[in-house]
């Protein structure tokens, strides 16, 4: 017999351990953009996700595929081209081919997809706190119905605290 409340126990134990993984990613990921921008107090901008008000979000996005649209040549967007205004968004997919970046050009490329990595996105947030400016990104998920996997994405976005 199922038990509800055991498996909302460990389901809940699974995500926080997760989400506590990841936010130290986040955190030595901010420690080395500060080395990369020269910026010389190492936690300056880790500081920022682990100081007392910092917000963060976790979301699981799901891309359906739409059945309206099959058939007529359409590609369908599970997620239209956007960036983050957050701080710093760290992304998770579970092996299915989709996120687009756009270059300086205006061509989009795909990230090749990768069970076994996370990808970071420098927010507007950051962006705007570091006066850095990188190539200008936006990304673009295409779900590929025929995947044995649900298009997933599971992002972490590090807020500006309060």
């Amino acid at each position: 017999m199922f038990d509800m409340v055991r498996a909302r126990h460990a389901c809940r134990a699974a995500l926080n351990e997760y989400i506590s993984g990841v936010r130290k990613l986040a955190v030595r990921v901010m420690e080395a953009m500060s080395e990369g921008l020269g910026i010389a107090q190492a936690d300056a901008l880790s500081a920022l996700v682990t100081a007392e008000g910092s917000d963060q979000v976790f979301r699981v996005n799901h891309y359906p595929p739409c059945r309206a649209l099959q058939g007529l040549g359409c590609s369908v967007t599970g997620f239209g081209e956007h960036t983050d205004p957050q701080l710093v968004s760290v992304l998770r997919s579970n092996g299915t081919s989709g996120l687009q970046i756009a270059l300086r050009d205006g061509q989009w490329v795909s990230v090749p997809s990768d069970r076994d990595s996370f990808f970071v996105n420098v927010g507007d947030s950051l962006q705007v706190r570091t006066r850095y400016s990188p190539d200008p990104w936006r990304c673009h998920v295409t779900p590929i119905p025929s995947t044995r996997y649900l298009p997933l994405s599971l992002p972490y976005f590090f807020l500006f605290p309060e």
